[in-house]
């Protein structure tokens, strides 16, 4: 094994920017997401023990027994720590030395939220005041309250969508919304215009704008009243009525049943990665040393020993031999003996020689005294 330095000038850091593509089904109160399956393992046909289309958030437990699934928990001391989800009382009841318990895995999906008209109770809403406004410069559609209405008195629907679904935000141009019934697509929302409008693409109302999407915070305020298909009806909220934008994904806000109707929703993610580049140089004439065993060769004029060591002094053997691995192209004969290693691997040490991380190259290359490489390392930086 070598050790080089790595110089200033070999370390780079860039960010790389990705788009990830995410299509989501929901159908009753199921959501299944079409880019991933369910894996089944030794003891579970789910090995991460969550539902379709969530995401499991630390990945724990996985392919683990459902009566044995690690969990996380505190002992009640002076401390005073405890989890959000036990109230003070809760917590004040408890004895010093008590075992506070929680639970994994945590998990997280889309969600749909439903205000109707007479519901004034909106503290979804009212948190998004100054965020709507904003975006007025994009579109009249995002103004709290404008002629075309007022978000604290219009019966709408929002569709919340964890950032772990999307990254820093969601890609401008890539939104769009399907609603089916029976089996076929009765109307379609796209944000073409690329400003947050989602605009009805088909249909009668072809033009019409159902809704907003917030790229930033990953919600998308649906408050389209028309029609969709006016032969069609189906208890969407409280007793039948007819399809409306505002009514997508609603079959997942609790315990509605909509069988006829299913919904789709297809985007684009945007994910900023840092990541830290090192290039290593292995030149000529280095690097064609291994303390690996079959370096040497097996030749019965060894010794029986490598090397000895006293308090004085450390000896090699000198009649240890390397192997000749020069491939020849006649039968039962070795090419002239040419230094040769593989480099397999690259590790990175810190200034203490321990060990930070380790590259295992796909193909070893093949080393010899007249060739020299340049490797790139790369680590993604959290």
């Amino acid at each position: 094994m070598s050790l080089k330095n790595i110089k200033d000038g070999d370390v780079f850091f860039n960010t790389l920017k990705t788009e990830p593509r995410f299509s989501f089904i929901f159908y009753e109160q199921n959501i299944y997401e079409e880019t991933s399956s369910r894996k089944t393992g030794s003891f579970s046909n789910n090995i991460k023990h969550v539902p379709n289309g969530f995401i499991s958030l630390y990945e724990l437990n996985i392919d683990r027994p459902s009566d044995s699934l690690i969990y996380p928990f505190f002992i009640k001391n002076s401390q005073n720590s405890y989890f959000s989800n036990v109230s003070i009382e809760q917590y004040n009841q408890l004895q010093y030395g008590s075992t506070i318990t929680g639970s994994y895995p945590m998990s997280s999906s889309i969600s749909k939220v439903y205000y109707t008209s007479d519901n004034t109770n909106r503290p979804y809403i009212k948190a998004l005041k100054n965020i709507l406004n904003s975006n007025r410069i994009y579109s009249e559609h995002f103004s709290y309250s404008s002629s075309l209405g007022h978000k604290e008195e219009q019966e709408l629907g929002i569709v919340s969508i964890p950032s772990i679904f999307y990254g820093s935000e969601i890609k401008k141009g890539s939104v769009e919304l399907e609603f089916n019934i029976s089996g076929s697509t009765k109307g379609l929302l796209r944000d073409f215009k690329k400003n947050g409008e989602l605009i009805e693409t088909s249909g009668s109302f072809s033009g019409s704008i159902a809704g907003i999407v917030l790229y930033k915070q990953g919600l998308i305020i649906l408050t389209g009243s028309w029609p969709i298909d006016g032969g069609h009806s189906e208890e969407y909220v409280v007793g039948n009525e007819t399809p409306k934008w505002r009514h997508f994904a609603q079959s997942i806000s609790g315990t509605i049943s909509t069988p006829s109707s299913s919904f789709g929703l297809t985007y684009s993610g945007i994910e900023y990665i840092n990541k830290k580049t090192f290039l290593t140089s292995l030149p000529k004439d280095e690097f064609n040393y291994s303390n690996n065993k079959t370096y040497k060769s097996n030749s019965s004029v060894l010794a029986n020993y490598d090397f000895y060591s006293s308090s004085y002094e450390y000896v090699e053997n000198p009649k240890i031999e390397i192997k000749n691995i020069v491939s020849s192209s006649f039968s039962n004969h070795s090419a002239s003996f040419d230094k040769t290693t593989y480099v397999s691997s690259v590790l990175l040490y810190d200034e203490n020689k321990e060990v930070i991380a380790v590259a295992k190259l796909a193909t070893p290359l093949r080393k010899t005294k007249d060739k020299e490489f340049l490797i790139k390392l790369e680590i993604d930086l959290f």
